[in-house]
């Protein structure tokens, strides 16, 4: 390649139509702008002699979807290493994503949030980065393109075949068991699977609210109880719940209450702590800027605290697990 600088196209196809006008649209974001050019590709079964008609509230895709064209006035390298992904893809170890894909999706997602809220598209969601499995990076001299990459099934999770994990008899008859009972699942369990679907959402703001949803039950719980246990006074109890959700000081209250038995791992309690300070700041101060490694991080530790807790429900004799 020679020395002239170049402008960069990321070319790909959304997965849903944004219902905008076709144009050119500059977004900024910081100190930095580009250009989206957008298309709408209609499905043939929506086009008849009124017209072409969108179905309401479409966020899948059904009427159509919107190709687009970002150009970034600066010239990208032909790969730059974005971050890896490390909720759900235990054992294995996740390729970094292309980083210029991301830098992408982000001026991508502030114009949906941005048609989403002046248009009353309140539907619409944010692009992922699975969500443009194909896409094209072109350098452009201001009269031609030239093809820098090429990429296909470019999900950024690594490892394609999970078909299979986990099906075994045992799992299987749990399953049977739980629907034939009308077993009710912990509510702390749904809230994790929202949190990490949001996760993969990249809705990172959600996933950290739903994941300390699912701390805070259990943990709440386990105060109580233990605390009851204990012969601690019940207001004494409710002033601990309430300090421990403004300080997210979880350290302090576990080893009050399990002093003598096994404690959880330190860095354990220090993410779930985080988690805590991270959801107040969300709620109390506005923040939108979460990172996803640290969210990610956030998830699985609330994971393995609420394990942590549960063995405590079994011995205490006030947990059945599905």
């Amino acid at each position: 390649m020679s020395s002239q600088k170049f402008h960069t196209i990321i070319s790909c196809n959304l997965p849903f139509m944004i219902p905008i006008l076709d144009g050119i649209y500059e977004v900024t974001i910081g100190k930095r702008s580009a250009f989206i050019f957008t298309k709408r590709i209609w499905r043939n079964q929506m086009t008849n002699q009124n017209g072409r008609e969108q179905i309401m509230f479409d966020k899948y895709g059904i009427s159509g979807y919107t190709h687009v064209d970002i150009r970034f006035p600066w010239e990208m390298p032909e790969r730059d290493f974005g971050r890896r992904v490390t909720l759900f893809v235990e054992p294995y170890i996740s390729p970094p994503r292309n980083r210029n894909k991301e830098i992408a999706i982000n001026f991508l997602n502030r114009l949906i949030e941005v048609v989403r809220i002046l248009y009353d598209q309140f539907h619409l969601r944010n692009v992922r980065y699975s969500d443009l499995l194909s896409w094209n990076q072109y350098y452009w001299d201001g009269n031609k393109r030239i093809l820098v990459g090429s990429y296909l099934l470019d999900h950024g999770y690594g490892e394609n075949n999970l078909t299979g994990r986990d099906m075994s008899k045992e799992k299987l008859q749990r399953m049977c068991s739980v629907l034939k009972k009308g077993t009710p699942i912990p509510l702390e369990q749904t809230f994790l699977a929202n949190a990490k679907d949001s996760s993969i959402e990249e809705d990172f703001q959600i996933a950290i609210l739903e994941g300390v949803n699912a701390l805070e039950m259990v943990l709440y719980r386990f105060i109580r109880s233990r605390g009851k246990q204990l012969g601690i006074l019940k207001k004494e109890l409710d002033d601990s719940i309430v300090k421990v959700g403004q300080t997210g000081n979880v350290k302090k209250i576990l080893k009050m209450l399990t002093n003598g038995f096994e404690q959880p791992d330190e860095k354990l309690v220090k993410w779930c702590s985080r988690g805590i300070l991270i959801r107040n700041k969300i709620l109390h101060e506005g923040l939108r800027d979460i990172d996803p490694s640290e969210t990610e991080q956030i998830i699985q530790n609330v994971e393995k605290m609420i394990v942590y807790l549960t063995r405590w429900f079994i011995w205490l004799g006030i947990y059945e697990e599905i």
